[in-house]
């Protein structure tokens, strides 16, 4: 089973029912549930931020039921990221702190991809990742397709 990494942006999305990312987005979730395991951090934070997301009877909100129900959906790792790369990405990349934690739990997975649409993996950040930390970036859609 592959090991995803899902930033934030793709649960928003989900809830987003006036774009068109969210039916993608969704199936994407679907296909973690199907055949995939959830990268969640041992801090807990990443679970913090989903939780503000999952709103009660929604997609995204039986979604999470079904995967936090059935064993073997998630694997934990680590958010942590050596300050070197940290200081790399936010300062000289102008890469959010906030989306630190998604890249430290991708760097220590076991497939190292991060499925996201945020603005804020452009071509450099994810030039970086992929040259220094040996991550792949995805949008949920070149996700589905693996």
């Amino acid at each position: 089973m592959k090991q995803w990494t899902v930033d934030t942006w793709v649960l928003a999305k989900c809830n987003d029912t006036d774009c068109g990312d969210c039916v993608d987005c969704m199936d994407f979730l679907m296909s973690v549930l199907r055949r995939g395991k959830l990268c969640l951090d041992h801090e807990e934070e990443i679970e913090a931020e989903y939780d503000s997301h999952i709103k009660p009877r929604t997609p995204l909100f039986w979604w999470w039921q079904k995967m936090i129900s059935q064993a073997g959906h998630f694997c934990r790792w680590s958010n942590k990221l050596s300050v070197k790369h940290e200081n790399r990405l936010v300062n000289k990349l102008s890469f959010h702190n906030d989306d630190i934690k998604f890249v430290g739990v991708t760097s220590r997975s076991t497939d190292k991809i991060l499925v996201s649409g945020d603005s804020d993996y452009n071509q450099k950040v994810c030039e970086y990742l992929r040259d220094n930390l040996g991550i792949t970036v995805m949008n949920p859609v070149s996700a589905l397709s693996i």
